[in-house]
């Protein structure tokens, strides 16, 4: 919960400094709640199963995230 946080907020950053448009922003924000549901559900449940969920999609946020990045230097300008 610590890391997820401050992870969401720098990745969403880039669109309040006007690098990245809107598209950015919402697919940054829909899978920033989804690292964020299963962060909170690992801080719940805490179990091994719970901490593998949240590695594996937290490895794929990042790689959409980057992703999403370049599409919208693509495609959104």
């Amino acid at each position: 919960m610590i890391y997820t946080l401050p992870l969401i907020a720098s990745s969403l950053a880039l669109y309040f400094i006007h690098t990245l448009s809107v598209f950015y922003l919402v697919t940054a924000l829909l899978c920033g709640v989804g690292l964020l549901g299963l962060t909170l559900y690992l801080w719940r449940v805490r179990t091994m199963r719970a901490a593998r969920m949240v590695f594996w999609f937290s490895n794929y946020y990042l790689a959409l995230v980057f992703a999403l990045m370049v599409l919208d230097r693509i495609f959104a300008r």
